[in-house]
């Protein structure tokens, strides 16, 4: 009977309490401003913050459980860092973070020399902040203080654009899966429209406006244009062009009536 109560008591005890997964996906969605400025060490030991470790349009955030022991997490650092010049290309800088210290970041950091940055938490501040703190751990066990294993996507201006969580610690989300959210959140801008002229074949035209299917012709009654003439083909007879040299011809004056006989007079009128 005893035994019987022991495994109901178990069974509970297993339904209750929260599965170490990440079907906690936080407290901060889409949208919402980071509630940690990261200011945190790197695995160099510098002091870093958001300002200084974000990229022209942002950073990936990659929450770990730690680079020393969880080998999930190590292959999906090194994926991630495969991948980091095509994140750079689109103005996104990748840092992790975990609760391991500077020392246990060695190992790691010597073995696969990764170009992207690891920050240490070792109070788990930004973990909590974020609400992703694993609380099925208990304190003083190796995993106390671990975060459920997530992504975010985060802006220039502090702001989340999207994020990624798996069932469990084992499955992450692929560097490309997060490459292809990335690209899709900043389309290239789209190239200006070229402007295609419709020609005339052989008649030696302009093109014709794109915006126009045909060639207006004017509705005004305009009166043609006649061709110039030349100076002999005028109907109107050119000036003499007097010179000094050629004095001007003037007509022969008739004789006087009364000096001419009659007979020569009607032959002048004629």
């Amino acid at each position: 009977m005893s035994h019987r109560i022991l495994f109901i008591i178990a069974t509970i005890v297993l339904i209750t309490t929260p599965l170490s997964t990440s079907l906690a996906k936080g407290d901060i969605n889409v949208g919402d401003k980071i509630p940690h400025d990261l200011t945190l060490q790197d695995h160099t030991g510098k002091a870093r913050s958001f300002s200084d470790l974000s990229g022209k349009k942002g950073l990936i955030l990659v929450f770990i459980r730690s680079t020393n022991w969880c080998p999930f997490c190590q292959r999906q650092l090194i994926a991630l860092d495969k991948k980091n010049t095509e994140f750079n290309k689109q103005g996104y800088e990748i840092v992790s973070i975990s609760y391991d210290s500077l020392n246990d970041f060695n190992k790691f950091v010597t073995k696969n020399k990764p170009s992207i940055t690891l920050l240490s938490d070792p109070k788990s501040e930004s973990i909590r902040a974020f609400g992703i703190l694993n609380e099925s751990k208990a304190r003083g066990t190796r995993s106390y203080g671990v975060p459920y294993p997530g992504v975010y996507i985060i802006s220039k201006d502090k702001k989340v654009q999207a994020k990624f969580f798996e069932k469990g610690y084992r499955k992450r989300p692929s560097a490309d899966d997060i490459l292809a959210k990335v690209k899709q959140l900043n389309p290239p801008p789209k190239p200006k429209p070229s402007v295609q002229y419709k020609s005339l074949d052989n008649m030696g035209q302009d093109p014709i406006d794109p915006v126009l299917d045909v060639i207006e012709t004017p509705t005004e009654d305009l009166s043609p244009v006649l061709p110039a003439l030349s100076a002999e083909d005028s109907p109107i007879a050119p000036k003499p062009v007097i010179s000094e040299e050629t004095p001007p011809q003037v007509p022969e004056a008739l004789p006087s009536p009364s000096l001419v006989p009659p007979q020569e007079l009607d032959a002048l009128q004629q």
